[in-house]
Protein backbone atom coordinates (compact mmCIF):
# COMPACT_ATOMS: atom_id res chain seq x y z
CA UNK A 1 0.00 0.00 0.00
CA UNK A 2 1.12 3.25 -0.80
CA UNK A 3 1.90 6.31 1.43
CA UNK A 4 -1.13 7.96 -0.29
CA UNK A 5 -3.49 5.43 0.31
CA UNK A 6 -2.58 5.11 3.70
CA UNK A 7 -3.48 8.52 4.12
CA UNK A 8 -6.67 8.35 3.19
CA UNK A 9 -7.21 5.24 4.83
CA UNK A 10 -6.12 7.14 8.18
CA UNK A 11 -8.58 10.04 7.11
CA UNK A 12 -11.60 8.18 6.47
CA UNK A 13 -10.93 6.36 10.09
CA UNK A 14 -10.87 9.97 11.77
CA UNK A 15 -13.66 11.20 9.81
CA UNK A 16 -15.61 7.98 10.95
CA UNK A 17 -14.68 8.29 14.35
CA UNK A 18 -15.82 12.34 14.45
CA UNK A 19 -19.09 11.32 13.18
CA UNK A 20 -19.71 8.62 15.67
CA UNK A 21 -18.99 11.45 18.12
CA UNK A 22 -21.24 13.88 16.51
CA UNK A 23 -24.22 11.74 16.74
CA UNK A 24 -23.53 10.88 20.46
CA UNK A 25 -22.95 14.79 20.89
CA UNK A 26 -25.98 15.27 18.94
CA UNK A 27 -28.37 12.31 21.36
CA UNK A 28 -27.10 13.64 24.66
CA UNK A 29 -27.79 17.08 23.70
CA UNK A 30 -31.03 16.31 22.34
CA UNK A 31 -31.68 14.49 25.85
CA UNK A 32 -31.17 17.42 27.62
CA UNK A 33 -33.17 19.44 26.10
CA UNK A 34 -36.05 17.43 26.45
CA UNK A 35 -35.23 17.02 30.32
CA UNK A 36 -34.82 20.84 30.30
CA UNK A 37 -37.82 21.93 28.60
CA UNK A 38 -39.51 18.76 31.07
CA UNK A 39 -38.20 20.56 33.94
CA UNK A 40 -39.72 24.20 32.66
CA UNK A 41 -42.93 23.07 31.88
CA UNK A 42 -43.33 21.46 35.31
CA UNK A 43 -42.33 23.80 37.12
CA UNK A 44 -44.35 26.70 35.43
CA UNK A 45 -47.54 26.26 36.48
CA UNK A 46 -50.64 28.63 35.32
CA UNK A 47 -49.80 31.78 35.08
CA UNK A 48 -46.01 31.95 35.11
CA UNK A 49 -45.57 32.06 31.28
CA UNK A 50 -44.58 35.33 30.10
CA UNK A 51 -47.75 37.61 28.64
CA UNK A 52 -47.44 38.60 25.11
CA UNK A 53 -49.93 41.91 25.09
CA UNK A 54 -51.29 43.27 22.08
CA UNK A 55 -54.25 45.22 20.73
CA UNK A 56 -54.34 43.23 17.68
CA UNK A 57 -53.94 39.46 16.78
CA UNK A 58 -54.25 38.15 13.39
CA UNK A 59 -54.62 34.55 12.21
CA UNK A 60 -53.77 33.69 9.01
CA UNK A 61 -54.27 30.67 6.81
CA UNK A 62 -51.66 28.83 4.88
CA UNK A 63 -51.96 30.98 2.02
CA UNK A 64 -51.12 34.05 4.43
CA UNK A 65 -54.91 35.16 3.73
CA UNK A 66 -56.31 36.55 7.36
CA UNK A 67 -59.16 34.25 8.30
CA UNK A 68 -59.48 35.71 12.08
CA UNK A 69 -59.13 39.13 14.22
CA UNK A 70 -59.24 39.88 17.91
CA UNK A 71 -58.84 43.60 18.36
CA UNK A 72 -59.35 45.86 21.54
CA UNK A 73 -60.51 49.36 21.26
CA UNK A 74 -62.04 51.70 23.67
CA UNK A 75 -63.20 49.11 26.29
CA UNK A 76 -64.87 46.98 23.12
CA UNK A 77 -63.47 43.44 22.23
CA UNK A 78 -64.25 42.16 19.26
CA UNK A 79 -62.95 38.56 17.52
CA UNK A 80 -64.31 38.32 13.59
CA UNK A 81 -63.76 35.25 11.83
CA UNK A 82 -63.40 35.93 7.51
CA UNK A 83 -63.89 33.57 5.16
CA UNK A 84 -62.10 32.89 1.96
CA UNK A 85 -63.18 35.78 0.23
CA UNK A 86 -61.69 38.06 2.99
CA UNK A 87 -65.36 39.07 4.24
CA UNK A 88 -66.40 38.75 7.93
CA UNK A 89 -68.82 36.11 8.66
CA UNK A 90 -68.79 35.66 12.18
CA UNK A 91 -68.66 38.06 15.24
CA UNK A 92 -68.05 38.07 18.46
CA UNK A 93 -67.60 41.05 20.88
CA UNK A 94 -67.77 42.14 24.24
CA UNK A 95 -68.99 45.74 24.50
CA UNK A 96 -68.35 48.22 26.24
CA UNK A 97 -71.10 48.93 28.99
CA UNK A 98 -70.31 44.48 29.55
CA UNK A 99 -73.03 42.85 27.47
CA UNK A 100 -71.82 40.22 24.84
CA UNK A 101 -72.90 39.63 21.08
CA UNK A 102 -72.78 36.84 18.63
CA UNK A 103 -73.43 38.00 14.80
CA UNK A 104 -73.72 35.80 11.47
CA UNK A 105 -73.17 37.58 8.18
CA UNK A 106 -74.33 36.96 4.97
CA UNK A 107 -71.45 37.16 2.15
CA UNK A 108 -73.18 40.67 1.43
CA UNK A 109 -72.41 41.56 5.18
CA UNK A 110 -76.10 41.29 6.07
CA UNK A 111 -77.25 40.62 9.73
CA UNK A 112 -78.53 36.76 9.42
CA UNK A 113 -78.55 36.17 12.96
CA UNK A 114 -77.82 38.71 16.37
CA UNK A 115 -77.66 37.12 19.93
CA UNK A 116 -77.41 39.30 22.45
CA UNK A 117 -77.87 39.83 26.33
CA UNK A 118 -77.74 43.15 28.05
CA UNK A 119 -78.65 43.34 32.03
CA UNK A 120 -80.64 39.77 32.18
CA UNK A 121 -82.04 41.22 28.95
CA UNK A 122 -81.46 38.79 25.88
CA UNK A 123 -82.26 39.39 22.16
CA UNK A 124 -82.40 36.68 19.38
CA UNK A 125 -83.11 38.22 15.97
CA UNK A 126 -82.65 36.22 13.06
CA UNK A 127 -83.16 37.00 9.02
CA UNK A 128 -84.01 35.93 6.34
CA UNK A 129 -80.89 37.91 4.21
CA UNK A 130 -83.66 38.31 0.97
CA UNK A 131 -85.31 41.19 2.80
CA UNK A 132 -88.76 39.20 2.92
CA UNK A 133 -89.29 38.68 6.87
CA UNK A 134 -87.38 38.42 10.42
CA UNK A 135 -87.59 36.41 13.58
CA UNK A 136 -87.28 37.92 16.85
CA UNK A 137 -87.36 36.52 20.15
CA UNK A 138 -86.91 38.47 23.49
CA UNK A 139 -86.43 37.78 27.39
CA UNK A 140 -86.66 39.86 30.14
CA UNK A 141 -87.27 39.51 33.74
CA UNK A 142 -90.90 40.65 33.11
CA UNK A 143 -91.90 38.92 29.88
CA UNK A 144 -90.86 36.99 27.01
CA UNK A 145 -91.81 37.92 22.94
CA UNK A 146 -91.65 36.23 19.65
CA UNK A 147 -92.49 38.71 16.67
CA UNK A 148 -92.96 37.83 12.87
CA UNK A 149 -92.44 40.69 11.11
CA UNK A 150 -91.02 42.31 7.66
CA UNK A 151 -87.41 42.72 7.53
CA UNK A 152 -88.16 46.69 8.85
CA UNK A 153 -89.54 45.25 11.86
CA UNK A 154 -93.07 47.02 10.83
CA UNK A 155 -96.00 44.93 9.86
CA UNK A 156 -96.63 41.24 11.63
CA UNK A 157 -97.64 39.24 14.37
CA UNK A 158 -96.71 39.62 18.01
CA UNK A 159 -96.95 37.25 20.74
CA UNK A 160 -96.10 38.43 24.28
CA UNK A 161 -96.03 36.28 27.65
CA UNK A 162 -96.18 38.50 30.44
CA UNK A 163 -96.91 36.94 33.77
CA UNK A 164 -101.19 35.63 33.77
CA UNK A 165 -101.42 37.64 31.09
CA UNK A 166 -100.82 36.40 27.43
CA UNK A 167 -101.58 38.48 24.45
CA UNK A 168 -101.22 37.99 20.73
CA UNK A 169 -101.34 41.19 18.04
CA UNK A 170 -101.62 41.48 14.51
CA UNK A 171 -99.90 44.39 13.00
CA UNK A 172 -100.77 46.15 9.77
CA UNK A 173 -98.19 48.65 8.10
CA UNK A 174 -96.97 51.55 9.94
CA UNK A 175 -98.61 50.02 13.10
CA UNK A 176 -102.24 50.67 11.75
CA UNK A 177 -105.09 47.92 12.45
CA UNK A 178 -103.73 45.93 15.41
CA UNK A 179 -105.81 43.49 16.53
CA UNK A 180 -104.97 41.97 19.26
CA UNK A 181 -105.94 38.77 21.59
CA UNK A 182 -105.55 39.01 25.50
CA UNK A 183 -105.98 37.06 28.76
CA UNK A 184 -105.72 37.26 32.45
CA UNK A 185 -107.41 36.44 35.65
CA UNK A 186 -110.36 38.51 35.45
CA UNK A 187 -111.63 38.73 31.67
CA UNK A 188 -110.28 37.63 28.39
CA UNK A 189 -110.91 39.48 25.22
CA UNK A 190 -110.07 40.94 21.66
CA UNK A 191 -109.26 44.57 20.44
CA UNK A 192 -108.88 46.15 17.05
CA UNK A 193 -107.72 49.57 17.28
CA UNK A 194 -106.17 52.14 14.72
CA UNK A 195 -102.74 53.47 13.99
CA UNK A 196 -102.24 55.58 16.88
CA UNK A 197 -102.85 52.65 19.65
CA UNK A 198 -106.45 54.07 20.70
CA UNK A 199 -109.16 51.05 20.45
CA UNK A 200 -111.65 50.99 18.07
CA UNK A 201 -113.86 47.55 19.12
CA UNK A 202 -113.53 45.65 22.08
CA UNK A 203 -115.03 42.39 23.10
CA UNK A 204 -114.60 41.64 26.27
CA UNK A 205 -115.97 38.09 27.93
CA UNK A 206 -116.08 38.65 32.19
CA UNK A 207 -114.50 36.20 34.24
CA UNK A 208 -118.37 35.44 35.33
CA UNK A 209 -119.47 34.70 31.67
CA UNK A 210 -120.91 38.06 30.64
CA UNK A 211 -119.72 39.78 27.31
CA UNK A 212 -119.25 42.96 26.54
CA UNK A 213 -118.78 44.95 23.11
CA UNK A 214 -117.16 48.68 23.34
CA UNK A 215 -117.53 50.52 19.81
CA UNK A 216 -115.85 53.55 20.20
CA UNK A 217 -115.54 56.41 17.73
CA UNK A 218 -114.36 60.04 17.42
CA UNK A 219 -116.54 61.49 19.61
CA UNK A 220 -118.99 58.59 20.47
CA UNK A 221 -118.69 55.41 22.86
CA UNK A 222 -121.67 52.47 22.82
CA UNK A 223 -120.99 49.96 24.82
CA UNK A 224 -123.64 46.68 24.71
CA UNK A 225 -124.01 44.87 27.78
CA UNK A 226 -126.60 41.66 27.39
CA UNK A 227 -129.18 41.42 30.30
CA UNK A 228 -129.53 38.37 32.30
CA UNK A 229 -132.22 36.39 31.31
CA UNK A 230 -135.22 36.81 32.70
CA UNK A 231 -137.71 34.20 33.91
CA UNK A 232 -141.73 35.55 32.56
CA UNK A 233 -143.95 34.30 34.88
CA UNK A 234 -146.42 31.11 33.19
CA UNK A 235 -149.61 32.11 31.19
CA UNK A 236 -152.93 32.53 33.24
CA UNK A 237 -154.54 29.78 32.90
CA UNK A 238 -157.82 31.27 30.24
CA UNK A 239 -160.11 27.81 31.76
CA UNK A 240 -160.57 29.30 35.83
Amino acid sequence: MSSLEQDIQKTLSRVSVLERRLRLHSAISFTLGCLLLGVILLGAGPGKFEEIQASRFVVSDESNQPRALLTSHRGTTVLSMFDAANKVRTRLAVMEDGHPELTLLSESGQTLIRLAERQGAVLLQMDDGRGMGQLTLGQTSEQFGINVSQSDGQAGVRLRAAENTPQLAVVGPDGSGVFQAFSNASKAGISISDKDGTPAAVLVLQDHGRPMLLLQGQQKRTIFVPQENVATPPAANSGR
